[in-house]
């Protein structure tokens, strides 16, 4: 009985260092490729043994955003 709740622990400590990960080398990807380009909001849909993140990027191009 003890040991369900631990594991289940492990794996939500698992699926949040897989998470900071991700927004260390998205965060990495937009320096290197931050002229004129931005990151727009994010969608989260996470669960207990894995997720999905979305992001979109915008271009600027002659002033105008492009998706």
């Amino acid at each position: 009985m003890i040991l369900v709740p631990i594991i289940l622990i492990g794996i939500l400590q698992l699926t949040y260092r897989g998470a900071d990960n991700m927004g260390r080398d998205i965060a990495m990807i937009d320096q290197i490729t931050r002229p004129n380009h931005q990151l727009s909001g994010d969608v989260n849909r996470s669960g207990l043994f894995g997720g999905e993140v979305e992001y979109k990027a915008i271009k600027i191009i002659e002033g105008i955003p492009m998706l």
